[in-house]
C-alpha cells in the first residue's frame, strides 16, 4: 500500500529536515521535525548501499509506508518524519512493524 500524496514529504520540505531531531533504532534512524499545520508526513529513504536490488528496496519501501499510513490514521500531530534504513532489516513484515511502531511512540510521532 502506497502513501497517499497528502501523507508525503514534499522535496523542499525534506530538505529542512535535515536540521530536525535524530534519532537511531538499530537497523533504521528517523528524523523528526514539526511542520506549520500539513498534518503527519512521511518520508523513506531505502540507500541502494544497504540494499542492492530495486525490488528489495521498495518491497521495504512498501512495507514501512503501509505501517506508516495506520499510524497517520490515528495521529493528530503536525510533524514531518523521515526514515531512513541503515542496513537490512529483518526479513518479517512483523518484526518491521513492530520495530517502526515502537520507533513512533518513542519519538512522540504518534
Amino acid at each position: 500500500m502506497a502513501l497517499p500524496r497528502n501523507l508525503k514529504i514534499p522535496t523542499k520540505d525534506f530538505k529542512k529536515l535535515a536540521k530536525g531531531a535524530k534519532y537511531s533504532f538499530g537497523w533504521f534512524g528517523l528524523k523528526v521535525m514539526g511542520n506549520r499545520g500539513n498534518g503527519l508526513r512521511f518520508a523513506v529513504v531505502v540507500p541502494a548501499r544497504v540494499l542492492k536490488k530495486a525490488v528489495a528496496r521498495n518491497k521495504i519501501r512498501r512495507q514501512i509506508q503501509a505501517v506508516l499510513a495506520q499510524a497517520a490514521s490515528k495521529s493528530q500531530r503536525n510533524l514531518d518524519v523521515a526514515i531512513t534504513i541503515r542496513q537490512a532489516p529483518p526479513a518479517e513484515f512483523k518484526n518491521i512493524k513492530n520495530a517502526v511502531r515502537s520507533a513512533l511512540l518513542k519519538t512522540g510521532a504518534t
